[in-house]
């Protein structure tokens, strides 16, 4: 029993995770489309942000064990990328490297913890 538990708080630190580093790498490898062509390299959909703002406001119920460290980053995120606009980043450049370097941030003070320890 214990080792499914402990799989499966490996999987919520996984999946928190898994998103910072796709939110950073979205908003590292961001690049507009360039006048007169009509597709947008390396782009990114609202749902970017939005999935982020789901698994925060689930992870805190699905954290079987309580444990405060994943709470605590969960509500970092929440507050740091969570709150964003994914069309603002898309359109200023400014807010897609302050948000990038949240991101860093978050990951990393998260090193040592799940599946990234």
């Amino acid at each position: 029993m214990q080792s499914r538990i402990d799989g499966a708080m490996h999987d919520l630190w996984g999946r928190l995770i898994d998103r910072v580093e796709l939110f950073h790498h979205k908003m590292v490898n961001y690049k507009p489309a360039v006048k007169g062509e009509s597709k947008v390299v390396d782009g990114f959909k609202d749902s970017l942000v939005e999935n982020i703002r789901d698994l925060c406001q689930v992870l805190p119920r699905l954290n079987l064990t309580g444990d405060a460290d994943l709470n605590n980053y969960c509500e970092l995120v929440k507050q740091k990328l969570a709150v964003l606009d994914a069309g603002d980043l898309r359109e200023n450049e400014v807010a897609r490297k302050s948000a990038a370097n949240e991101a860093q941030g978050i990951l990393d003070a998260m090193a040592g913890y799940g599946v990234a320890a």
